[in-house]
């Protein structure tokens, strides 16, 4: 929960500085995490740079079939193996994707059980 009076700012430049852009140099000092649950936030130190981001996902139709759509942001160029689980804990590979426009798209029948996907730069 953001308190009121909280302040965000999304014009700090942050991880994803210059994410894509592979002559733009930047050290990222710190970024973390949190959400709805009582946990502290988990800080990430150090000088890790992000390779992909999320731009959109959603569920469409296809001539009858549900597809799960995901588009993300990564590194022009760059190769991703994309993986999935049902569990967080075993992964297995899907498919590999080169980032050819700055941005890739992966999609995939909606299947029981859910399925978590992850993009991992090679």
């Amino acid at each position: 929960m953001i308190p009121p009076g909280a302040t965000i700012d999304f014009g700090t430049p942050g991880r994803y500085l210059g994410l894509g852009h592979p002559n733009v140099v930047g050290a990222i000092d710190q970024w973390a995490t949190f959400n709805d649950e009582t946990n502290a936030p988990v800080a990430f130190l150090g000088p890790e740079r992000a390779t992909t981001f999320t731009i959109s996902m959603g569920i469409r139709d296809q001539g009858g079939i549900t597809l799960f759509e995901w588009t993300a942001l990564g590194i022009l160029d760059a190769v991703y193996r994309i993986d999935s689980t049902i569990d967080l804990v075993n992964w297995s590979t899907v498919t590999a994707i080169t980032n050819v426009e700055g941005h890739f798209v992966f999609s995939e029948p909606v299947t029981t059980p859910r399925r978590f996907y992850r993009a991992i730069r090679e």
